[in-house]
C-alpha cells in the first residue's frame, strides 16, 4: 500500500517551489504517510527515494505516524484524526 511508505523528494527551481506550495498536503497528494521535501539547487531532475513509513498505523485513516497515542482522549489515533474528531 502506498500509505505504508515515506518518501524523500529532492527538487530545484520551479519544481521545488510548486511542491513546497502543497505544504503538509503534499503527503495527501502523493498518497503516502510521510514526505520530506528538500531543495537541491544542483538537481536537474526530481529525485525520489521511498522506504517504509515510520511509526504505527492509525486505524482510522491508515496513515503511519510516530505520534499515535499522544492524545489521552483518543489514544489510538494519529494527531490528524484527533483534529477531525474534536
Amino acid at each position: 500500500s502506498s500509505l505504508d511508505a515515506q518518501v524523500a523528494v529532492k527538487a530545484s527551481g520551479a519544481t521545488y517551489d510548486a511542491l513546497k506550495s502543497f505544504g503538509q498536503d503534499l503527503r495527501e497528494f502523493l498518497i503516502v504517510s510521510q514526505v520530506t521535501l528538500t531543495e537541491d539547487k544542483n538537481a536537474k531532475e526530481v529525485g525520489i527515494v521511498a522506504k517504509a513509513a515510520a511509526g504505527e498505523k492509525c486505524p482510522r485513516c491508515w496513515h503511519y505516524d510516530t505520534n499515535l497515542g499522544s492524545n489521552k482522549q483518543y489514544p489510538e489515533v494519529c494527531p490528524k484524526c484527533v483534529d477531525a474528531l474534536v
